[in-house]
């Protein structure tokens, strides 16, 4: 076969590391999830990824809180490539992303954004303007 290569969201992707303190990869999940076409439940589809192993699964699921989900069409192959078939990104060594340490910040000026229009709505509720009367003094 041809050996591909995918750039996948890590919305739809995580890794397991080992608790060592080396953390190597174990394994890596991939999924998606699909709304059924009768809108009645969900189909998620998972794929596990090890060095030596790419298990396949899908599961489907009613819309209800309480309902069983069902495993399907279950699949194991081996890794042709005999190595850890994904490669994790990382920006820095605490895996913060980049705007995440200035999170504080755009909630501060959001706040004082938000805060500023809710003042200028407010003083636009508070104007009235007289026009065409005379007021006596009394």
């Amino acid at each position: 076969g041809k050996l591909r290569f995918k750039v996948v969201s890590p919305k739809n992707c995580f890794i397991v590391h080992s608790m060592d303190l080396d953390e190597e990869p174990l394994a890596a999940v991939y999924y998606n999830q699909f709304l059924d076409p009768q809108g009645k439940g969900y189909t998620r589809i998972y794929e596990v990824f090890t060095k030596d192993e790419k298990w396949s699964f899908t599961t489907e699921t009613d819309d209800k809180p309480d309902s069983k989900v069902r495993i399907k069409n279950f699949d194991s192959n081996p890794n042709a490539l005999k190595t850890f078939p994904v490669t994790e990104l990382v920006a820095n060594e605490e895996r913060i992303g980049d705007f995440e340490a200035q999170i504080s910040l755009i909630d501060a000026y959001n706040l004082a954004v938000s805060d500023s229009v809710n003042d200028i709505a407010y003083w636009n509720d508070a104007y009235l303007w007289l026009q065409g009367f005379d007021i006596s003094e009394d």
